[in-house]
């Protein structure tokens, strides 16, 4: 559905819920306009509600945009019209597809992800001669291994910490310890190790649970048998993957205790996260943005999540885009710098993050955003997520 434009334009779904509630609206559409588009939603006779709609990479392109609506049961009318509140809005407007209604529970924020499924090494093999497993079977080997490994792809929707639950079990073997232990490795550069409680038998399964920061989009963990002998020897039926809590800091990039270089200064966007960012980073090492007092509880490995825009393209062709992924030398306490890609975010006022593992020291820690030969992307702000432990939930991950 096109040229959503004049000011009596409107498209008007008409819906029907079984039960009152929560549900996540998933609008599918297209926004080719190298900026952020806006409409407005309204359900029934409610207030009106702006959506903000990312630019995609072109005009053959579908995306999607999720919000939450609580609903009571039966038929209702979600209509969506041209947003009042961005001048020019027919320049702005957006092209529907569909618009899916999937209803939010408990359960529905659990995401179940069976390890016969997986992919398995190091001896690790799938079996079902054990009963009360989920699915189709679970995965042993890990009896006198130290190179068994269950490897899952997870999908998570934001950058934030979850709790992976592991079902296990693990009966009597000869030479066995009552209490197992196994490693889990996140995206192949953070480890801890993961006590498994001893069960009853075979056929008994317990769950145990770890908190750790995933980021948006895909993930990769791993349960490995690590010990040697039968100190890691469990069978693997699934993990669970449900939110969880963590302490995440908030630093802006326009704060006025950070250091701007060079031509790096504050500029205004309402769609930056404190409707002000820093741009003119780069093409010169002289021009950088600094983060002041980045505060940590203890010295390790933390995990920052980056918010930026970058727009650049390069000349012009009948069919390829041409984006930039832009990159920025990224240094800590003035030690080495990293170069970290951004990816395209295909308009300077749509913002992504990316997540950047970074080792800081215990108190205040600076970060630096430079490049020497380029512009880097424009910064909106950072979060530090604090890996070690404000809860007994929270655990400080190790390099493997």
């Amino acid at each position: 559905m096109s040229d959503i434009t004049q000011h009596d334009s409107n498209v008007a779904f008409a819906i029907t819920v079984p039960s009152s509630g929560d549900y996540l609206v998933d609008i599918f559409y297209n926004n080719s306009q190298g900026a952020v588009a806006e409409q407005r939603l309204q359900v029934d006779n409610e207030a009106w509600v702006q959506v903000a709609y990312p630019p995609n990479v072109g005009p053959q392109f579908i995306d999607k945009q999720s919000m939450v609506l609580s609903l009571a049961a039966g038929a209702h009318t979600i209509t969506l019209a041209p947003s009042s509140a961005v001048p020019g809005g027919a320049r702005l407007a957006v092209d529907l597809d569909k618009l899916d209604l999937p209803r939010l529970t408990a359960t529905s924020r659990i995401k179940r992800y069976d390890a016969e499924y997986a992919t398995l090494a190091g001896g690790a093999v799938v079996r079902s001669d054990n009963a009360g497993y989920s699915g189709t079977g679970y995965v042993g080997g890990y009896n006198g291994s130290d190179a068994a490994s269950t490897h899952f792809v997870v999908s998570v929707a934001a950058n934030a910490f979850y709790d992976i639950a592991l079902r296990y079990a693990a009966g009597a073997l000869d030479d066995a310890p009552a209490d197992r232990t196994v490693r889990m490795v996140v995206s192949d550069s953070l480890a801890r190790d993961v006590s498994c409680p001893g069960t009853a038998a075979w056929d008994v399964w317990a769950t145990t649970t770890t908190t750790v920061f995933l980021q948006a989009g895909i993930n990769r963990i791993a349960f490995q048998a690590y010990a040697g002998g039968n100190r890691s020897a469990i069978h693997v039926d699934y993990i669970e993957v449900a939110p969880g809590s963590g302490g995440v800091d908030t630093y802006g990039a326009e704060a006025p205790g950070n250091t701007l270089g060079g031509t790096a200064a504050v500029a205004h966007d309402p769609y930056a996260s404190g409707q002000q960012y820093v741009g003119g980073i780069g093409n010169g090492a002289a021009n950088y943005l600094q983060f002041n007092n980045v505060q940590a509880a203890a010295a390790g490995l933390y995990k920052m999540v980056v918010r930026y825009a970058n727009a650049e393209k390069i000349g012009a062709h009948d069919y390829n885009v041409n984006v930039v992924d832009r990159g920025a030398e990224i240094s800590v306490n003035a030690g080495r710098a990293t170069t970290v890609y951004f990816r395209n975010t295909f308009g300077w006022n749509a913002y992504r993050t990316t997540v950047v593992d970074v080792q800081l020291e215990a108190g205040s820690n600076t970060i630096r955003f430079s490049n020497g030969v380029a512009h880097a992307p424009t910064i909106d702000m950072i979060e530090i997520a604090m890996i070690a432990p404000h809860s007994g939930s929270i655990f400080a991950l190790t390099q493997p």
